[in-house]
């Protein structure tokens, strides 16, 4: 992405081996004997003084700070501390992809990434690491590319007035679970829909590990959002019923 990547600070993917040996010997007593890099990215197109890991048991995060940058200061995030997360694929206007990390005692963590960053596959790692647990997602750095599409919904239209009160409709759940193991893939194996709705481009999954959340955003519908919140973060919920005509 060059220049435009540096401005906006978008993360570039680097060699996650290279990275764990440089890490080792810059900072020897940082990770643990039997923990390993999956993922590795630095800021600013590659060009910037922070780095972000996906290791095998947490999302580390290096952020040099001064002038000479002799000042480091490590953030380390334990995935079982991850009670939701998102990936958000570029758009034609906003090429740029960023991952949110929701996580317990830490809050937010926000990382922009390049274009062509396969935030995909960072999602898949993340479901499988974060649901699963300890010794998954090994598998995820060498899978195929992403092929994604944002229109999971296999019933009809969405009306005009349920568009306007944004209602959502019941649609077939087999079929959405079909489509989302296959465009995108980032359903885990065993994990299966089981109620599913849609307005208009967007849709509310209720799968057997999480709540899905598709917000595709935009004129072109490039730009999708997909938010996995954890059911054992729910803590409450509600429900309304119908009212009269006008409600």
């Amino acid at each position: 992405m060059g220049f435009g990547g540096y401005i906006g600070n978008n993360s570039r993917q680097i060699d996650a081996a290279e990275c764990e040996r440089t890490t080792r010997e810059k900072h020897p007593d940082l990770l643990q004997d039997d923990e390993y890099l999956v993922f590795a990215f630095q800021g600013r197109a590659g060009k910037g003084r922070d780095t972000y890991m996906f290791t095998s048991k947490r999302l580390l995060l290096k952020d040099k700070k001064g002038i000479t940058g002799k000042r480091t200061a490590f953030k380390s995030v334990p995935y079982s501390s991850v009670r939701a997360f998102s990936v958000e694929t570029a758009g034609r206007v906003d090429g740029d992809q960023e991952l949110k990390v929701y996580a317990r005692g830490v809050g937010r963590v926000d990382i922009d990434f390049e274009n062509d960053v396969p935030v995909h596959l960072i999602y898949k790692f993340l479901s499988q690491v974060v649901i699963q647990g300890k010794g998954s997602g090994k598998d995820t750095a060498g899978a195929g590319a992403f092929i994604h599409d944002s229109d999971v919904s296999v019933g009809e239209d969405t009306g005009v007035l349920d568009l306007v009160g944004s209602n959502f409709s019941q649609i077939d759940n087999a079929e959405v679970e079909r489509k989302l193991k296959s465009r995108p893939d980032i359903l885990l194996n065993d994990e299966t829909v089981e109620m599913a709705f849609q307005c208009g481009r967007d849709s509310f999954i209720l799968t057997s590990k999480r709540l899905l959340k598709i917000d595709v955003q935009g004129v072109s519908g490039k730009k999708v959002e997909y938010l996995s919140i954890l059911w054992p973060c729910i803590k409450a919920f509600s429900v309304e019923t119908a009212g009269n005509v006008i409600d």
